[in-house]
């Protein structure tokens, strides 16, 4: 089982009666026979502090357009369950929600701090702790589902892919957008760029999924109903703003290269470049699919 998915109460139970097993196995002098009950969710690479929700807010913010756009494309029309994979504070799962106008919308998060902060945020959708690296999930055959960004924080993105496409209904709509690439001529954001790929990396994922996924294949689970990639140009104060944050939750990973006061260096030059009136435009290549569950 995954801890999050337990109640606090029926965690201290647990804990309790494998105590008094080793316990009474000890006394008898038995051999015991242990198996593995919880598995460690995989960490945010981004984190889940306040600071990543303020990041994921903006973020919300920036990319809203494109998101909708392949939502209304690539949903069917009012379906009975759609769900928000990685659904985060809260602000993907509403805007998927208001889109595909389902009758019943769910935000599924590994953070336990990032379903409460959507609990708050949007009331009145549902939201549940669970590691979407793991199969089944809470709620089987929804009708589709949605993650943004959220490939990029798993090791084996094609693989979570084929494995989500399982969890819908057949000829369930799967919604996936990934960064391809993002283009830049400004020195420090490239330089930002290649440490945040080098962290992430660390952890066994992909900064940029999205070139993984070009080819992918998801027969005999699933097919590939539209598989491009989109332009979306961002101003560059906004994507500096974007970075100093995620530089600010991850600037102290193990996996940083840099001593602290480079990163000190780097943070106050982001920071500097945020609050410019500076009119040059970062440009993201967004990678959007969409896909259907096998019949």
């Amino acid at each position: 089982m995954v801890a999050g998915d337990v109640p606090l109460e029926r965690l201290h139970r647990l804990v309790e009666q494998a105590h008094q097993e080793c316990y009474i196995a000890n006394s008898l002098r038995c051999e015991v026979s242990v198996q593995p009950t919880f598995v460690r969710m995989p960490a945010y690479a981004f984190g889940d502090s306040g600071l990543a929700a303020e990041r994921l807010a903006l973020l919300a913010q920036v990319f809203d357009t494109p998101s909708r756009a392949l939502i209304t494309k690539g949903a069917p029309r009012v379906p009975p369950l759609a769900l928000d994979l990685g659904c985060g504070p809260g602000h993907s799962t509403r805007m998927l929600a208001e889109t595909s106008q389902a009758r019943r919308t769910v935000g599924i998060d590994a953070s336990v701090a990032h379903v409460e902060a959507a609990r708050g945020v949007a009331p009145e959708l549902e939201f549940v702790v669970h590691d979407l690296t793991r199969t089944p999930f809470p709620l089987e055959n929804a009708d589709v589902a949605y993650a943004r960004w959220v490939l990029a924080h798993l090791p084996d993105p094609v693989g979570r892919a084929r494995s989500w496409l399982t969890q819908l209904a057949p000829g369930g709509v799967l919604l996936l957008e990934e960064t391809e690439r993002i283009e830049t001529t400004e020195p420090v954001l490239i330089r930002y760029l290649a440490l945040a790929h080098d962290v992430v990396a660390a952890r066994g994922a992909s900064l940029e999924a999205g070139p993984l996924l070009a080819v992918f294949d998801p027969s005999p689970v699933g097919e590939v109903v539209r598989n491009d990639v989109r332009e979306w140009p961002v101003a560059l104060p906004t994507a500096a703003a974007l970075f100093a944050l995620n530089l600010r939750v991850w600037g102290s990973d193990p996996a940083m290269p840099l001593a602290a006061d480079d990163v000190a260096s780097l943070q106050a030059v982001l920071d500097g470049l945020a609050a410019s009136d500076d009119r040059r435009v970062v440009t993201w290549h967004i990678r959007q699919m969409i896909m259907r569950s096998a019949m």
